[in-house]
């Protein structure tokens, strides 16, 4: 299918934009790549190129060297790229973005008509992240939604109580989450929707929010804290 897509692309001579990112998996580095092409007819197709480890390091020259490496493998030869390469998109990280000698920097030195654009989505991310260390209202929540994901995540006893109690109220538990600094946004929703879902099995495995549970890691709530409001609170948030 790629190798097919390739060869439409360079049969129809269209111009291309690269995006890159490095991901790291079981300790091991690797490289995603993603082709932007124009097919013709004012569409623009988004095309899986490959994951590739980086054998050979994670510095801006390594990185480099695995991008082209991949790309010439691809059938993306030195000719076509240099008629063709218009852009490449990456997280903005300084190993891609460095002035002196990042990713993007040596693209262009070999590619002197390239664009570099930064991924849209990771500068919202950015600016959630940015907007948080002023927004300290917030601090409760993550606070409370940690306790709960290390309360049943670290414990295996703690995980099947709370499996029976969801057979108990008739409930499917959903896996709590953790909230991540970057991607804040969809993990912090993906939790809360979590512990709206399982509020009833959570309730009935604390043996009640307003006697907290006097087991070592349970969740430090005062007897006036009332979580369902809470959720309710939160749920409306995103709603709106």
């Amino acid at each position: 299918m790629r190798h097919e897509m390739v060869s439409y692309i360079k049969k129809n001579h269209s111009f291309i934009n690269i995006a890159i990112d490095e991901t790291t998996i079981y300790n091991k580095s690797y490289m995603i790549i993603y082709l932007r092409a124009d097919v013709g007819g004012q569409v623009v197709h988004n095309t899986f190129l490959d994951m590739v480890e980086c054998s050979l390091g994670t510095t801006a020259t390594a990185l480099y060297t695995t991008m082209m490496t991949t790309l010439h493998s691809h059938q993306l030869d030195e000719e076509y790229l240099k008629d063709h390469l218009i852009g490449i998109t990456t997280d903005g990280a300084s190993v891609m973005t460095g002035v002196d000698n990042g990713v993007v920097t040596q693209l262009k030195r070999d590619y002197p008509r390239v664009k570099a654009i930064l991924c849209v989505a990771h500068k919202l991310e950015l600016s959630v992240k940015d907007a948080l260390k002023a927004v300290t209202s917030t601090n409760h929540f993550e606070i409370f939604i940690t306790k709960l994901y290390t309360l049943y995540h670290q414990s295996h006893k703690n995980q099947r109580e709370l499996e029976k109690a969801a057979a108990n109220v008739q409930e499917t538990l959903r896996k709590i989450t953790p909230i991540f600094t970057i991607r804040w946004v969809a993990s912090s929703f993906r939790a809360v929707k979590a512990v709206w879902h399982d509020f009833a099995a959570l309730l009935s495995a604390s043996g009640g929010f307003a006697h907290p549970d006097p087991r070592p890691g349970a969740l430090p709530l005062d007897p006036g804290f009332q979580p369902y409001s809470y959720c309710m609170f939160k749920e409306k948030d995103y709603i709106d």
